[in-house]
């Protein structure tokens, strides 16, 4: 059916009955689009009632009805959007002061191997240490060992790119504990997965990449939960940086062990997503 321009002269022979009366022009325009939609011949006009203040929306006689449940439709579509509550996403400081403390146990650390030869021998994670010999410290303080300063710079670096992102998400304090938390297990079951043969490894890395598997895990929820936040972004960046790291040690270098790192970083993906759930529901 042809459509008329709602602001045309109407015919005046008593072939048009009103749909609706609106109290301004505003909200009659807006539902003369919704019958336009519905492929509807309408006209607006003043309120035909004298004394009524308001736009009344005509169609042909018979049509209104029709146009009544397309209008009352529109309506409950704009009802529901308006009650949903938008999700709030909660955001905390960045904690910088805890990724400084971090980085310098690291350098301190670094400095005392040097001086102490035997400390990296006592910290490195070991299958047969952890396992034969119930070494349970090993996998928390290979996180703290490195092999040279390249090794140390790397993981520094990226470390204090991507912790206090983790902060802004979950608060300083659980962030912190939850990167320790995923790289000790990622450790723990690098190690488990080489027994009962000998393995060493150390370095920060396992629970560099532990953060961005918190990061990548929160995004995966964000990325269900609130699309119109651009959260894809929130999952492509920290794998995007996992690379960049890979790229920085060097894959099957010395000091790089891609089976820690991933491990570290799928340790991570859980625990990020249950941080940003609870997050999320407490302040729901």
């Amino acid at each position: 059916m042809h459509t008329e321009d709602p602001h045309e002269p109407m015919p005046e022979d008593g072939s048009l009955e009103a749909v609706a009366v609106y109290p301004d022009l505003e909200t009659a325009e807006e539902h003369a689009l919704v019958a336009v939609a519905a492929d509807a011949e309408i006209w607006l006009a003043a309120a035909p009632a004298e004394g009524t203040p308001g736009f009344a929306l005509l169609t042909e006689v018979g049509q209104a009805p029709r146009l009544r449940a397309e209008v009352a439709a529109y309506e409950a579509e704009q009802d529901a959007a308006r009650s949903v509550v938008p999700l709030e996403v909660p955001h905390f400081p960045a904690a910088p002061w805890l990724t400084f403390f971090w980085a310098l146990s690291l350098v301190v650390v670094f400095l005392l191997q040097d001086r102490q030869p035997g400390l990296t021998d006592w910290g490195v994670s070991s299958s047969l240490g952890l396992f034969d010999l119930g070494e349970w410290w090993r996998p928390f303080t290979a996180l703290f060992l490195h092999a040279d300063l390249s090794h140390l710079g790397g993981n520094i670096v990226f470390g204090c790119l991507f912790a206090p992102f983790v902060a802004r998400m979950t608060g300083g304090i659980l962030a912190w504990t939850l990167i320790f938390v995923a790289g000790v297990a990622g450790n723990v079951f690098t190690a488990w997965l080489h027994y009962p043969e000998q393995y060493t490894a150390l370095g920060a890395s396992t629970a560099v990449f532990a953060a961005l598997g918190l990061l990548t895990g929160g995004g995966i929820l964000l990325a269900f939960l609130a699309p119109e936040r651009a959260p894809w972004a929130r999952v492509i960046v920290p794998l995007g940086g996992g690379v960049a790291l890979l790229g920085w040690l060097g894959v099957g270098g010395v000091n790089t062990d891609v089976l820690a790192h991933a491990a570290g970083f799928l340790f991570g993906l859980p625990l990020g997503f249950a941080a940003q759930r609870a997050r999320l529901s407490h302040n729901s």
